[in-house]
C-alpha cells in the first residue's frame, strides 16, 4: 500500500546502472533505492550510463529517453507530480544528465540533480568550467549535495540554487554489517593489519601510506587493495624502503573477496583528496574499522575526528605513521570501531536517507 506521498509524487531516477556496482556513484545507487523504498515512494530506476557495457556511454542514454518520456506522461496523466531524480558524473555525464533535466522540464516534470564528482570543485574555480556547470544544473529544480561542506561551497561559489543535504545512503548489505560485531578472522597474536582499498592512481593517498610504513614497528603489515597507475610505481618504492615483505599486494577484489580483506583487518588507512564524499569509508565504518584520512573537503563531515577514526592535516609520512601508532591500542580500536557502526547507521542508513529524500520532494513539490 502506497503512503499518501506515494499517491502524489513519482520518481524517476537515473544515472549509472545500478546493478553495475562500478565506481562511487555505482556503488551508491543501490542504497538510493533502498531508501526510496524505506520511505515508501513510489520510483522507476532508468539507467542512463553503463561504465562496462557495449553502448554504456551513448546508447544507454538514448533509449532511456523514451523511457522517461513515457513514465513522465503517463503518471503525470494520473495526477502525481514527476521528479526526476538525476545522479550525474563529471564532463560527459553531467551535460548529458543536464539535457534530461531540461527534457523532463519541458514536458511537465520537476528535476533533482544530485552532484557527486569531485570535479565539480574545480569548475567552480575557473570561469569557463564554472559557466558549463552552470548551464548544465539550470533546468534543476533543487540540487543534491552530499555534505554541508559541499554546501558550503556551492554557496561560497554563487551558485543560488535550492539546495539538500543528501548523503549518500548505505547499501542494503554494508547496513547489514554495520549492525554486526567486528570479529577477526586470525589470531590474536597476528601483526596489527592496515587495510587501504582504492583505485591506485594519484590523489587516492596509497603511496603515502606506503611512505607511512617505513616509520612503524616491524609488527605491522599493509594490505593494498586495488589496481591503477601507480601500482608498479609503489611496488618498486615498497622494494627501495625494505618494507616490501610487509605488505600483501591484493590486486582488485570485489564482494566475498573484499569482504575477507575487511574482516581480516584492524584499521582502515586512505588519505586521499581525491574524493567527493568517500563511500569507501561507510563501507570501512560499517565493518567496524576505525578510520584514518586526510582532514581536508567533505571528508570530515564523513569521518568524525576522535570518535570514528583520526583525520591527519597534512600528507607527511610521518604524521600519517603516528596516527596509526596512535591506533595500535585494541580497546580504542574496539571503541572506535563500535562508535563508527553506530555512526553510519545513524547518518547513512535506508532509512536516515530516505527521510532526507522525502522532506526534500515535499518542499519541491510543495513550496
Amino acid at each position: 500500500m502506497h503512503s499518501k506521498l506515494s499517491d502524489k509524487i513519482y520518481v524517476i531516477l537515473t544515472g549509472t546502472d545500478p546493478s553495475s556496482k562500478k565506481g562511487g556513484i555505482g556503488f551508491a545507487l543501490p542504497g538510493y533505492l533502498a531508501a526510496l523504498d524505506t520511505a515508501q515512494i513510489s520510483y522507476k530506476s532508468i539507467p542512463t550510463y553503463h561504465p562496462t557495457a557495449v553502448g554504456g556511454k551513448w546508447w544507454w542514454w538514448l533509449r532511456a529517453l523514451p523511457k522517461i518520456g513515457g513514465h513522465i506522461l503517463t503518471n503525470r496523466f494520473s495526477g502525481r507530480s514527476v521528479i526526476l531524480y538525476s545522479h550525474p558524473g563529471a564532463g560527459i555525464s553531467l551535460a548529458r544528465e543536464g539535457i534530461l533535466l531540461a527534457l523532463s522540464r519541458l514536458l511537465g516534470a520537476k528535476a533533482v540533480m544530485q552532484l557527486h564528482t569531485l570535479t565539480i570543485d574545480r569548475y567552480l574555480r575557473h570561469p569557463w568550467q564554472r559557466f558549463f556547470f552552470q548551464l548544465a544544473i539550470a533546468p534543476a529544480s533543487a540540487l543534491g549535495v552530499l555534505t554541508l561542506w559541499w554546501q558550503k561551497r556551492l554557496l561560497g561559489a554563487g551558485i543560488q540554487k535550492k539546495m539538500f543535504v543528501i548523503p549518500n545512503p548505505l547499501p542494503p548489505d554494508w547496513e547489514q554489517r554495520a549492525f554486526s560485531k567486528k570479529v577477526l578472522v586470525r589470531p590474536k597474536d597476528f601483526p596489527l593489519t592496515v587495510l587501504t582499498l582504492a583505485r591506485i592512481v594519484p590523489g587516492k593517498g596509497v603511496d603515502l601510506v606506503v611512505e607511512a610504513f617505513a616509520f612503524l614497528p616491524k609488527s605491522v603489515r599493509l594490505i593494498v587493495a586495488g589496481d591503477g597507475d601507480q601500482l608498479n610505481a609503489i611496488k618498486h618504492r615498497a622494494s627501495e624502503l625494505g618494507i616490501f615483505s610487509r605488505i600483501a599486494f591484493a590486486g582488485w577484489v570485489v564482494d566475498e573477496e573484499k569482504q575477507r580483506l575487511f574482516d581480516q583487518a584492524d584499521l582502515f588507512c586512505l588519505p586521499s583528496d581525491y574524493d567527493s564524499f568517500g563511500m569507501i569509508y561507510l563501507e570501512a565504518m560499517a565493518n567496524g574499522l576505525p578510520v584514518i584520512a586526510l582532514d581536508g573537503g567533505p571528508i570530515s563531515d564523513v569521518v568524525p575526528h576522535g570518535r570514528c577514526g583520526l583525520l591527519i592535516k597534512q600528507k607527511d609520512p610521518k604524521q600519517l605513521a603516528e596516527a596509526i601508532r596512535s591506533l595500535m591500542a585494541p580497546d580504542l580500536r574496539q571503541r572506535m570501531g563500535k562508535s563508527g557502526q553506530r555512526w553510519v547507521i545513524d547518518q547513512f542508513s535506508a532509512r536516515k536517507v530516505g527521510q532526507s529524500i522525502r522532506s526534500m520532494l515535499e518542499e519541491i513539490t510543495n513550496p
